[in-house]
C-alpha cells in the first residue's frame, strides 16, 4: 500500500492506530481509518511491539531517503497498547 503526500512531516504532532482482531489488522492516523488488510493471514501468536524508524526496499511507501535530509528526528510522545479480555460469564 502506498500513501502518497500524508501530509504528516507539517511539524504537528500525529496520532497511530492499529487493531489486530480476528477480522484482521486496521490502521488509523489521527483517529481516521486509512487500510485494511484482506488477504488473511492473520496472526494468533503471542507478539511484541516495535517502534522503529527502519527503512529499506519494502519502505519505499514513505519516498525515496534523501541522505542529505539526514539525521532527522522522530518524537514519540506516549504509546498505549490494550487488550481485549474475553467475555465473562454471568
Amino acid at each position: 500500500m502506498r500513501f502518497d503526500k500524508t501530509g504528516l512531516a507539517d511539524g504537528e504532532f500525529h496520532t497511530f492506530g492499529m487493531n489486530w482482531d480476528e477480522e484482521g489488522y486496521t490502521f488509523y492516523i489521527d483517529g481516521r481509518k486509512v487500510w485494511h488488510s484482506t488477504g488473511g493471514g492473520i496472526c494468533h501468536e503471542e507478539g511484541y511491539l516495535k517502534i522503529s524508524t527502519e527503512y529499506g526496499e519494502w519502505g519505499d511507501w514513505v519516498g525515496k531517503l534523501d541522505i542529505g535530509d539526514l539525521p532527522v528526528d522522530w518524537i514519540i510522545d506516549y504509546v498505549k497498547v490494550y487488550e481485549k479480555l474475553p467475555a465473562r460469564n454471568a
